[in-house]
């Protein structure tokens, strides 16, 4: 893992940053390979989801990420 003192943050001005869609956004869950309950688990819930809850979710995310927050 990298030291904080190493990450920076970059900001763009209004209009010059990046443009990306939603649906280019993913994310992981990370579970030890012995894990294989809590995956399968994991895995139902998962599945249960369709793809406009999965999109709001991740709206939600994006939405509280420190970047994103108005200071």
């Amino acid at each position: 893992a990298l030291p904080i003192s190493d990450l920076a943050i970059v900001q763009f001005e209004e209009g010059k940053g990046f443009d990306v869609a939603l649906s280019d956004c993913s994310a992981g869950i990370a579970v030890r390979k012995t894990d294989t309950e809590l995956l399968e688990q994991i895995n139902a819930v998962i599945a249960t989801l369709d793809r406009d809850k999965e999109e709001a979710m991740m709206q939600v995310a994006l939405d509280a990420q420190p970047l994103t927050l108005d200071e």
